[in-house]
């Protein structure tokens, strides 16, 4: 078909800006495509026509509605997405206040954005919803010349709204753990402010096996029941030893703590937040290299 109508409620103005920007670049390579823009109501159609020589007419057609999904997957991921997102969040968590809510997008996105072990994850990870969408569209394109943008969206996209819904599911999760962790964070810091220091200066560098030692202002090791070597070989998860490291801090409750290390980040935040100005991180000593801690073994 070298004739395609589109429709659509709310985004005509991107819809319009993409299609005659992508037209001139089609010019360009050959292909003409005539636009007719007209409303009906409070719907926004375009007409998108391809004007072709019967020779090229198959291919061209092709390129027509590979152009054609191309933009409307870009506005759908681009322009849509947010929207949805909302509109799960408002059918399934009413009771989150204005700022939970901002705060509930903002880690679906990030979800949704999300691809471990990839320094440009989340552009990969948009790519590829954007590429599942447009090989719909191009489907349906096959054997349609209508396409009515928020019904395709709603009716054709079930398992892009399913994708979107458990972003906003994962966001809620989060966002429970992130405010049981504020709350912790809290009552630690509270409970250090009324403990007595029982040392002056502790000094948290960690080994080659990733475990931390703890040194006065002397050098010496500090003994911690919390740190004994046995009770730290049962630990299975980091997680365990982590609270076992905020545990032996607390117990001592320093004036002062100097960390030798940058990573894990979760490790500094946590000690960051519970005991704050009594913090801070070494730029770099002898104790901050681990090679040069295998006499502390």
């Amino acid at each position: 078909m070298s004739l395609i109508r589109i429709e659509t409620k709310n985004h005509s103005n991107f819809l319009r800006e993409r299609l005659l920007f992508e037209v001139e670049i089609l010019k360009e390579d050959g292909t003409i495509i005539k636009i007719d823009e007209g409303k009906k109501g409070d719907v926004s159609f375009f007409n998108c026509e391809l004007v072709v020589e019967n020779d090229k007419f198959e291919d061209e057609v092709a390129i027509f509605r590979e152009y054609i999904a191309n933009i409307l997957s870009d506005l759908i991921i681009n322009r849509f997405e947010e929207d949805l997102l909302h509109k799960v969040l408002k059918a399934n968590y009413r009771y989150f206040t204005l700022e939970d809510k901002a705060k509930l997008i903002e880690l679906a996105s990030d979800r949704l954005n999300y691809l471990e072990s990839k320094d440009d994850g989340a552009i990969i990870s948009q790519i590829q919803r954007k590429n599942r969408i447009l090989l719909e569209i191009v489907d349906y394109l096959a054997d349609k010349n209508l396409i009515i943008l928020e019904g395709f969206v709603r009716f054709r996209l079930r398992e892009y709204i399913d994708e979107l819904q458990l972003a906003v599911d994962q966001a809620v999760n989060d966002l429970a753990l992130e405010r049981e962790y504020e709350e912790f964070v809290y009552l630690l810091k509270h409970f250090i402010e009324s403990q007595e220091s029982k040392i002056e200066l502790i000094n948290i560098v960690k080994t080659e096996q990733n475990k931390f030692k703890f040194l006065n202002q002397f050098g010496t090791v500090v003994k911690n029941n919390y740190l004994d070597d046995e009770l730290l070989g049962l630990m299975e998860q980091d997680l365990e030893y982590q609270d076992l490291l905020i545990s032996a801090l607390i117990t001592l409750a320093p004036q002062e703590i100097v960390l030798h290390f940058k990573e894990p980040v979760e490790i500094v935040e946590t000690i960051e937040g519970i005991f704050t100005e009594r913090v801070c991180i070494c730029m770099g000593c002898k104790y901050c290299e681990i090679d040069s801690l295998n006499e502390l073994e």
